[in-house]
């Protein structure tokens, strides 16, 4: 349950951001948005190959990461 509570937390968080960035200028966010990076990757978004030539330990971490994202895209369309 304690992992449950993690991952609720942060697709709420999430929703937050995706609802302020929807606002636009109208939200109290948008200067703190606008100064975000606009393309970036992390070790979720690596294709298979590139997960094969990370360390061990990394290409764990870098697995157990992609499936989150999974399975939170899953549990939102499903809402």
């Amino acid at each position: 349950q304690e992992r449950g509570e993690s991952e609720f937390r942060h697709y709420y968080l999430m929703l937050k951001l995706l609802v302020e960035y929807e606002k636009g200028t109208e939200s109290p966010w948008y200067q703190w948005m606008n100064s975000l990076p606009r393309y970036y990757t992390n070790a979720a978004s690596m294709t298979p190959f590139c997960c094969l030539c990370l360390p061990s330990l990394m290409r764990k971490l870098t697995v157990q990461e992609r499936g989150y994202l999974q399975r939170l895209g899953v549990s939102s369309i499903k809402m």
